[in-house]
């Protein structure tokens, strides 16, 4: 029998990075101050962190009158070295089936571009950026290589 826990540790098993990326998969709507209140933090760290994700393409922003909608990339890469060969939505597909975390409205997943082998990954068209535009760096002139902003 598994021991019992009587009052849970500090310290989370997820960054804020991942959490954020896990509540605006499953709650495509979610305002910063929300996601702040169940993470513990203010709304400004939780807004750079979406632009942090943003900038390395797993969320995409649009908005939807007066609200912001996002959807995730589960195409993806996890970064980092003991998950590196997983991809976002492999990582979501896992939460979802252990915990009943709502599916949100993800983007279907292009197989000839993905690294996944997952089986619920059903091949259509992708309108996200290729792995090789979001690795390049960002231009020396203050402009995003990726979207040619500043």
């Amino acid at each position: 029998m598994p021991e019992t826990i009587a009052v849970m540790p500090p310290w989370s098993f997820l960054s804020n990075h991942g959490a954020v990326l896990i509540l605006i998969a499953s709650q495509p709507q979610i305002t910063a101050v929300e996601i702040g209140s169940q993470l513990g933090i203010t709304e400004r760290p939780v807004r750079r962190i979406i632009s942090e994700l943003g900038t390395a393409g797993y969320p995409r922003r649009r908005r939807e009158g007066r609200v912001n909608r996002y959807d995730v990339n589960p195409s993806l890469l996890l970064p980092g070295p003991v998950l590196k060969n997983m991809a976002v939505g492999d990582l979501l597909g896992i939460l979802r089936s252990i915990s009943g975390l709502p599916s949100g409205s993800q983007p279907e997943v292009d197989l000839k571009n993905s690294r996944s082998n997952s089986p619920n990954f059903r091949p259509v068209e992708s309108t996200w950026p290729t792995e090789s535009q979001l690795s390049v760096e960002p231009r020396l002139n203050g402009t995003d290589s990726l979207t040619g902003t500043s």
